[in-house]
């Protein structure tokens, strides 16, 4: 039986062509592996995928416009979102919220700080000069992530207070000057949640983050100081360091392993094809895991 080049063309290359070579070997499992990869890389009730969901007037994670969302703060200028559209619009920042808006001011995408849970701020894999992405994870699964350089973004953030602006140029850090902005929709008390890097730099790791796989999507998972977090493609996937109850590493071969992991609430997750030369972060992490909730039972006065 001849196996087609793209029949399995959303796994990994590894894995592809692990499968292939077994189908090579053994043709009466073609059918099997077929089967497989359709039942994980397609919904379970055979329905044809949904367009992708338009922005309009008003939808998002929250059905409001800017009222209710109180004073305009900031609104930083035609930047790139990658979530929840791909498309150029304009962020406006409130005391209470954030608006999209297209062309012409109409407001595409609305989200408020009561619903969000999570502002991360991360490096951005795979670029040559620093870059870094704004997540703001609401609870409804409808978030806000763009990115944008450090230096040189050219990016214009207009303070809407007195009416002044600033190019985010080489000479100021995009960086600093966004999450300051953004610092109004933090919750009493909270921070932006980024990588832990002392546990990175302690492992020799210089960039702070995983590649791996979840079923068939690639994305990077990052070992925060509050969890854990996978993106940027969905499932965007985040678990604060409390909801975490086993963890353990599996499928280890010469090259991969995987990362597999529970919640307090049952859920699980694998976090596949992750490179060996990285099986010692994923350990640090565990055993920061471990650490953490070791001493939250002394908080709590239980016994371990």
């Amino acid at each position: 039986m001849t196996t087609k080049t793209d029949e399995f063309a959303g796994l990994p290359p590894a894995l592809k062509a692990d499968i292939v070579r077994t189908i090579s070997r053994y043709p009466d499992t073609a059918n099997t592996f077929t089967k497989l990869y359709k039942h994980f890389t397609t919904s379970s009730d055979s329905q044809p995928p949904a367009k992708k969901r338009k922005l309009e007037n008003g939808n998002g994670a929250d059905s409001v416009g800017s009222e209710g969302l109180g004073e305009l703060l900031y609104t930083l200028q035609d930047i790139s979102i990658q979530s929840p559209a791909r498309k150029k619009l304009d962020i406006n920042i409130h005391t209470v919220g954030v608006t999209l808006t297209g062309k012409g001011g109409s407001t595409e995408f609305t989200i408020t700080k009561t619903s969000l849970k999570h502002l991360l701020c991360l490096p951005t894999p795979n670029k040559t000069k620093p870059h870094y992405t704004i997540c703001l994870l609401s609870d409804n699964g409808e978030h806000l992530i763009f990115g944008f350089d450090d230096k040189g973004s050219n990016l214009r953030l207009l303070d809407q207070t007195d009416k002044s602006s600033v190019v985010l140029d080489k000479s100021v850090s995009a960086k600093e000057k966004i999450t300051a902005a953004l610092g109004t929709l933090l919750k009493r008390g909270a921070a932006w949640e980024e990588p832990d890097k002392r546990l990175y730099a302690k492992c020799g790791k210089k960039y702070p983050f995983l590649s791996c796989y979840v079923k068939a999507k690639e994305g990077h998972l990052y070992f925060l100081t509050t969890g854990l977090f996978f993106g940027y493609k969905k499932p965007i996937i985040h678990i604060p360091h409390e909801d975490l109850c086993k963890l353990d590493i599996m499928g280890v071969t010469g090259r991969t392993f995987n990362f597999v992991l529970e919640t307090n609430n049952g859920e699980s997750h694998e976090f596949a094809m992750i490179e060996a030369a990285d099986q010692n972060v994923v350990s640090a992490f565990m055993t920061h895991c471990h650490d953490l909730a070791l001493k939250r039972v002394h908080e709590e006065g239980g016994e371990v």
